[in-house]
């Protein structure tokens, strides 16, 4: 099984994303981060992808 690991200055991005969104709309903000998360799996198996 693949397994991810997210650097520090990526955590704190998707926070700082997260806390963007979410000013505006929880429920969007955590699906952004969800749909972000669940991409990554997907991005390191193809990487030839853009």
């Amino acid at each position: 099984m693949l397994r991810i690991r997210f650097t520090n200055s990526a955590k704190a991005y998707l926070l700082e994303l997260w806390l963007t969104i979410a000013e505006e709309n929880l429920i969007a903000a955590d699906v952004s981060l969800n749909s972000i998360q669940s991409s990554v799996p997907l991005s390191a198996t193809k990487p030839e992808m853009k």
